[in-house]
């Protein structure tokens, strides 16, 4: 459910072209690297979705068997949020993609923006 907000492409995808672009001929683990930051992303995306409201998965109800009582469970996506934050934070400081530098008056490349270099 989205609440009139047009659709944009992924981050992660976003993330993961700029990335190519700035680190051409990445090696196996740096592939491996990219992959897992643009997975990190999507989660960032989706537990956003979460804490804004445009998706319903606050809670859950576990429907017992047999007339035990039911039981709420609720999520805690906010310290989700921050864990995964961390953790990409981490992969990319490993993967160490440098960041172009924009000439004077241009627009910041995407992986400026991603990185938290510029703003868009």
């Amino acid at each position: 459910m989205t609440r009139g907000k047009q659709q944009v492409k992924p981050r992660s995808e976003v993330f993961r072209s700029a990335a190519m672009q700035a680190k051409p001929g990445m090696g196996p683990s740096d592939t491996v690297l990219l992959d897992e930051a643009c997975r990190l992303l999507d989660r960032l995306d989706h537990f956003d979705q979460m804490l804004t409201g445009d998706r319903e998965a606050w809670a859950s109800v576990k429907w017992p068997y047999e007339g035990e009582p039911a039981e709420l469970i609720v999520n805690s996506v906010l310290s989700e949020a921050r864990a995964h934050t961390a953790e990409l934070r981490q992969v990319l400081k490993v993967l160490d993609l440098p960041v172009p530098k924009a000439a004077a008056g241009e627009k910041p490349s995407p992986l400026k923006v991603l990185l938290g270099g510029a703003t868009g």
